[in-house]
């Protein structure tokens, strides 16, 4: 960890951002601060803070800023950024009543303000790795609806014939989860495979 830090040159401040919705970010995490400026860091509810409550948004923040970890580990090369990390904890801490699901277009676009108000000349992608438990995906929600409008550069009191009051969004979002192989009969076998 500590080789890999110093070989990598972050973005400058002025680069793109991969902004990460979800559970906040540890901010401290030596190959995430030299990218992650704490004025990047916020809260849909100031109250959460933050800092990581769960690990999931520091992870997914690394994948967002280094991608796959085993070639520059592995490797001596140096790694030169060319963006930089926003976050934005939109999933509440424990302590915290659970997001409400039909709130949850809401305060997703919530989200995609805060750092929109903060720095509205950086040129960013949302990357959201939260999913609807319970729920197929093959019917629409209010929040993919939601987030189908925050894309298009409308907000939920735009009207939907009138002209976007944004620039369009370039949203990267989960279609679901991986199930552990381990932990299902039948899928190691067939991982091994």
């Amino acid at each position: 960890l500590d080789d890999l830090a110093r070989r990598v040159t972050p973005a400058p401040a002025t680069a793109p951002a991969a902004c990460v919705l979800d559970t906040g970010v540890a901010r401290g995490h030596p190959l995430l601060a030299p990218s992650l400026s704490p004025g990047d860091c916020h809260a849909v509810d100031e109250a959460w803070l933050t800092d990581d409550h769960h690990g999931h948004g520091t992870e997914m923040a690394g994948i967002a800023l280094l991608g796959y970890l085993t070639y520059p580990v592995g490797d001596q090369r140096d790694v030169t950024l060319t963006h930089r990390l926003e976050s934005v904890k939109l999933l509440p801490p424990d302590g915290f009543p659970p997001n409400e699901p039909a709130n949850l277009g809401f305060i997703t676009q919530a989200a995609i303000s805060l750092p929109e108000i903060k720095v509205p000349e950086c040129p960013r992608v949302f990357c959201m790795a939260v999913t609807n438990d319970g729920l197929s995906g093959a019917v629409p929600t209010s929040w993919s609806a939601a987030m189908d409008r925050a894309a298009a550069g409308l907000v939920l009191a735009d009207d939907a014939s009138a002209p976007p009051s944004a620039p369009p969004r370039l949203l990267i979002g989960s279609a679901g989860n991986v199930q552990d192989a381990d932990a299902m009969p039948g899928m190691a076998a067939a991982a091994a495979a």
